[in-house]
């Protein structure tokens, strides 16, 4: 492949990853009730969209298990799959350290915009501060339930392996891979509206290890989990779609070996036999 063609691929996997990401960030600070399906539905629209251009995993996680299926079934040798993995890592960290800034700017002038209009206004209770208006809207970065760690690395973990199985699945499948935006966004939908409210729903290392490192304290303490659980989820996810991949190679060769085993019957002359 070109050299132009890589790079316009792994901005492709920047862009994506800054779009979706700043639906993510949008969503956790004013999507309420309505999350999950910004969530969803915008990943299964930027893999539609950036498809053609990129993998469009947008996600570590799918990269890690992409690349790994390829290597390992010989689609693509160690040396490659590892560069495309080190490249879209570093596209999707510098996609998403824009979408944070970005909707960190819009979170800001939004509290700017009603600290101002509460001031002018005036209050009952006396001036409203800044960080009064501020704690109203949600940080960026994933934050689970008090003393739910091993519950949300579980959730993280299983929901992950559901997610990246169905994705893998059905992008490698030549029946259904038409569909496989349409059914990343609804598993990802899924997923998010079960556990946002538990675990804050990330499923992807790169969308929790970004806030942390600007916000430092608790987010930056608690991330391991929204590092290691995914990936986790992800890695046994991989074994299991090539282990069923396996189990499907060698039903296929027992069955050829049957029929080529068995005993060849000779067809009859058709000739007539002269009296």
């Amino acid at each position: 492949m070109k050299l132009t063609q890589k790079v316009g691929e792994y901005f492709a996997e920047s862009l994506g990853t800054f779009l979706f990401f700043a639906i993510i960030y949008m969503s956790a600070v004013f999507g309420g009730s309505l999350a999950a399906f910004a969530v969803g539905l915008g990943f299964g629209a930027l893999v539609l969209a950036l498809g053609s251009y990129t993998e469009a995993h947008f996600n570590p996680v799918l990269t890690v298990a992409a690349n790994l299926t390829h290597a390992v079934r010989g689609t693509k040798k160690m040396v490659p799959a590892l560069m495309d993995t080190m490249s879209y890592l570093l596209a999707q960290l510098i996609g998403g350290i824009a979408a944070y800034q970005f909707i960190s700017w819009v979170r800001e002038s939004i509290v700017d915009i009603q600290l101002a209009a509460y001031n002018t206004t005036g209050s009952v209770s006396g001036e409203v501060t800044r960080d009064q208006i501020s704690d109203q809207f949600p940080v960026l970065s994933n934050s689970f339930l008090e003393g739910s760690a091993d519950l949300s690395f579980m959730l993280e973990a299983v929901l992950t392996f559901f997610f990246v199985f169905t994705v893998i699945s059905v992008v490698r499948s030549e029946k259904v891979k038409q569909y496989g935006g349409i059914v990343a966004g609804l598993a990802l939908l899924a997923i998010t509206a079960f556990s946002n409210q538990i675990t804050g729903a990330s499923f992807n290392p790169m969308r929790s290890l970004v806030p942390a490192l600007f916000e430092g304290g608790d987010p930056l303490k608690n991330v391991w989990l929204y590092i290691l659980a995914p990936l986790a989820g992800g890695l046994v996810a991989v074994g299991a779609y090539l282990l069923l991949e396996a189990l499907k190679s060698g039903e296929k060769r027992a069955v050829n070996t049957v029929i080529s085993a068995a005993p060849k019957t000779k067809k009859r002359s058709t000739r007539k036999r002269k009296k």
